[in-house]
């Protein structure tokens, strides 16, 4: 749910959308429920006149006693469209989730093929969405790293990416976004344990609309990958 309610915030421009209340003991307040440790008071439903015109003591007040809610869901009209744009979301995430559980963590052979369709695709065509361009760096460091290139040479190929990406998609520029993407490669580089390539990482970069680029059934990077992989498990 925060990660549908943060695209959400970045496709409308929200300012004041609280990403704080998205974890399991807020997302659990229901109405006329109590805190856990503090039994007298529940949580009731305030409308915007209550708001504005009664003072904290006098919201306590009321809150010592469950009250109906001002709602029943059968009063709710749904949007189609915006509930269509939710189950693509709920839909792409729990695609996203699974890919992530079966791809593998780690490459091996990387030397001797050729760059793969998603590396190929985030590199020509940049990322696809908001909030992506520090794990794209991440992801294509990795690459470059398990390839063989030196530090210094990825440096030179993904800074000239990163300031392509157009100001739509990231609002970094300058010494910022020259500072964050340094400091991105140089962490792959100096922690090779810590990050390793992941098909479901990279493919989660993209969205419902418009998908990183994947050769899943015929990938020879990932073949080689779940082969190392299923050794590395049976030793």
């Amino acid at each position: 749910m925060k990660s549908i309610a943060g695209r959400l915030k970045k496709l409308l421009c929200l300012k004041t959308l609280d990403m704080s209340i998205y974890n399991v003991r807020r997302v659990m307040k229901l109405p006329n429920s109590t805190r856990s440790g503090n039994e007298s008071l529940y949580k009731i439903e305030l409308d915007p006149w209550e708001l504005k015109a009664l003072s904290i003591e006098s919201i306590r007040e009321l809150a010592r006693n469950p009250r109906p809610t001002f709602y029943d869901d059968e009063d709710i009209d749904t949007n189609e469209f915006a509930a269509k744009w939710f189950r693509d979301e709920v839909k792409y995430y729990e695609n996203s989730n699974h890919a992530s559980k079966e791809a593998p963590l780690q490459t091996t052979s990387i030397k001797n093929t050729d760059p793969p369709a998603c590396i190929i695709d985030l590199y020509k065509n940049g990322i696809k969405r908001v909030s992506t361009r520090n794990p794209a760096t991440l992801c294509l460091a990795v690459y470059l790293r398990d390839k063989g290139e030196l530090l210094q040479e990825a440096i030179n190929i993904i800074l000239p990416w990163a300031r392509r990406i157009p100001k739509s998609l990231t609002g970094a520029r300058g010494s910022k976004l020259k500072n964050s993407t340094m400091s991105a490669i140089k962490s792959v580089y100096d922690n090779p344990v810590k990050y390793k390539f992941s098909c479901g990482y990279i493919r989660n970069l993209g969205s419902i609309h418009n998908r990183i680029n994947c050769n899943w059934q015929d990938c020879r990077l990932r073949k080689e990958a779940q082969k190392a992989q299923s050794v590395g498990e049976g030793e």
